[in-house]
């Protein structure tokens, strides 16, 4: 209200000074005789100003409305912004825990296949032996069939 009523000290007297300016400019103009014309004309300069006085007044309060709404909108864009702002660091942070989870799984799937394979090297080696022991011993004619198989 106080920037309307602002705004309004400052377009009454403009209206008043351009209103007055042109009466009495019709006034000079006016020739001696012509002088019961002035209150009509006065009248009819009275109710100039007092339209353009009310379409100021429509003007001046559309004007202050829309900076008012100009000024919400802005604060909630920000506040938007701000908030879009607070999502997408969230988001970042929930990334770099992800990455670091991704690492940590690949490390252990690493370590994992390490494991395999070293304990796959040590059972293969002696396995093999194993086989290699028994396809010679399968081989071997001189024992009979019946020690190669143990009894129930």
């Amino acid at each position: 209200m106080a920037h309307y009523l602002l705004l309004m000290a400052g377009v009454v007297p403009f209206l008043a000074l351009l209103v007055g300016l042109l009466y009495y400019q019709e006034v000079l103009a006016l020739a001696d005789g012509a002088a019961m014309l002035l209150p009509t004309l006065q009248q009819s300069y009275l109710r100039a100003f007092a339209v353009l006085l009310l379409v100021s007044g429509i003007v001046a309060w559309w004007l202050v409305l829309t900076q008012k709404s100009r000024l919400v909108a802005q604060e909630e864009s920000n506040r938007q912004t701000q908030l879009l702002m607070q999502e997408i660091e969230s988001h970042r942070r929930t990334d770099e825990l992800l990455q670091r989870a991704k690492q940590a799984a690949d490390q252990a799937n690493q370590a994992k296949s390490r494991y395999i394979s070293a304990i796959s090297h040590e059972l293969r080696t002696p396995l093999n032996s194993i086989l290699g022991y028994a396809q010679i011993l399968d081989g071997d004619e001189a024992i009979p069939p019946t020690a190669a198989r143990p009894s129930a």
